[in-house]
């Protein structure tokens, strides 16, 4: 495939991410507030689905569709423009396909892969941190767990993402533990309190995480790529440096 192809089905998929990202946004303008336990209108730039509480829900299947194939349309042509905008600019090229790795790097991340990444410790952690979401969930008021429902929501791909890159920083070898860890949590946090907070429907707790978690792991993204093309070689300086090490 060729670079203007590649480059052009990267900035494509950016474009369905922003798309995925404004119908989710577009729950919280058309309903006017955060997840509802009764009631939801979600669809950009046309209405998809209206929850009417007590009414019943809709589900507009054209719009639906007309939604996908602008947003693929409009994606596409993010695709071509990007490909058009990086294909003089070697630095950004350069970010965006770097070189394969050497067999030293690949041997030494392979090396990393095969220690073991999880303790009884991280085992103890974990189940502890999951009975006391158990007690709360059960115990807590519903205006309580309801706050903390949407607090975990809020929370759940910036603490994940924290916390790989303070794992990342401060222990290297702990990364793959850590994430064991805090992932299962931020995922248990709004199943186990979403019922307990009066969401007995499962398709409303998995409405949260799209309505929550797509605009900020776009973002998230968008902030990876960009510090990728403001520092392109940050991590190989890095890498080099630490083989150099005595």
């Amino acid at each position: 495939m060729s670079r203007f192809l590649r480059s052009a089905a990267i900035g494509m998929l950016g474009g369905v991410l922003a798309f995925a990202a404004f119908n989710s946004l577009s729950y919280f303008v058309r309903t006017g507030g955060n997840l509802q336990r009764h009631g939801g209108r979600i669809g950009f730039p046309w209405l998809v689905w209206a929850d009417n509480g007590c009414f019943g829900r809709d589900f507009y299947l054209n719009a639906l569709l007309a939604d996908v194939g602008i947003g693929l349309a409009a994606s596409g042509a993010i695709g071509c423009l990007f490909a058009l905008a990086v294909r003089g600019d070697r630095k950004v090229s350069g970010s965006l396909f770097p070189a394969p790795p050497r067999n030293e790097d690949v041997e030494e991340s392979a090396a990393k892969l095969r220690r073991p990444q999880f303790s009884l410790l991280g085992l103890m952690l974990l189940v502890t941190s999951v009975a006391v979401l158990f007690a709360l969930g059960q115990e807590a008021e519903v205006r309580v767990k309801r706050q903390m429902l949407i607090l975990a929501y809020w929370l759940g791909p910036g603490l994940l993402a924290a916390s790989h890159g303070l794992a990342s920083w401060l222990a290297p070898r702990a990364r793959g533990q850590t994430m064991l860890i805090v992932a299962p949590l931020v995922l248990l946090a709004p199943l186990v309190l979403g019922p307990s907070a009066g969401l007995k429907d499962s398709t409303l707790v998995a409405l949260g995480f799209f309505i929550y978690w797509t605009p900020q792991c776009v973002l998230l993204l968008a902030l990876f790529c960009a510090w990728g093309l403001v520092h392109p070689d940050g991590e190989s300086r890095a890498s080099r440096a630490g083989r150099k090490a005595p």
